[in-house]
């Protein structure tokens, strides 16, 4: 005999509504704690594509639609850094490590859509190699770097601001140019007051889940168009 063979189809009918309820709540709950990983992300694209407007580029700059990309994926690397040093600070190693394995293929994905429009293939490739170059170069990059920015020395110093605006300047082929330098510096400052403390508050607002969350569909191995640091 069935469990309701006594009652149905109204106890039955009861029992589906029931776990059709459960099953909602639980599918909230964990959109819940999925947009957050998601507005982490959306953070750190929006920071870098606001600073990447402020950027001054010579007039009459061949292949300006391609250097604006380098440059915003310079910026985006910026930013992504700052979040990778934010998420150690607020939710660990091992939290950061879950945080970043979640941020950096969304954010990829943007980028890339945004600036290229080529097939799918080599979406994947490009992808993997922007992940290549933060994991293995943009990471050790910055990482020396132990202030924010340096008014005594803006533009050959050590800090953040100063390193990530020589490394526009170089995108930009003016890396010789310390007016391209400081300009850089200066519009970065003016957009950072805004974009590094809503960033901030996006990554510690991940503290709450990130030990429970499950961030399969985010995975970058699931992907082949990404490949892990051996």
């Amino acid at each position: 005999m069935g469990r309701f063979d006594e009652h149905e189809p109204d106890e039955l009918r009861r029992r589906l509504e029931e776990i059709a309820r459960e099953a909602d709540a639980r599918t909230s709950e964990y959109l819940k704690k999925f947009f957050l990983f998601l507005d982490v992300a959306k953070a750190i694209y929006m920071a870098a594509f606001s600073c990447e407007k402020e950027i001054r580029y010579p007039k009459n700059t061949p292949y300006l639609s391609a250097i604006r990309m380098k440059v915003f994926f310079e910026i985006l690397f910026f930013f992504l850094h700052m979040a990778d040093r934010m998420a150690l600070s607020a939710l660990g190693d091992s939290g950061r490590g879950k945080l970043l394995k979640a941020v950096i293929p969304t954010v990829l994905t943007l980028s890339v859509d945004h600036w290229l429009d080529i097939p799918v293939d080599r979406k994947k490739e490009f992808r993997a190699s922007l992940y290549d170059d933060f994991i293995n170069n943009i990471t050790v990059y910055y990482e020396s770097a132990t202030e924010l920015a340096s008014r005594e020395n803006p533009i050959a110093g050590n800090s953040l601001v100063s390193k990530l605006a020589r490394s526009i300047a170089e995108q930009m082929h003016r890396e010789e140019n310390s007016d391209t330098i400081l300009q850089a510096g200066i519009a970065l400052m003016l957009k950072l007051p805004q974009t590094l403390p809503d960033l901030k508050q996006r990554v510690e607002a991940t503290a709450a889940v990130i030990d429970e969350f499950q961030l399969m569909s985010f995975d970058p191995w699931n992907d082949p168009g990404y490949r892990p640091r051996a």
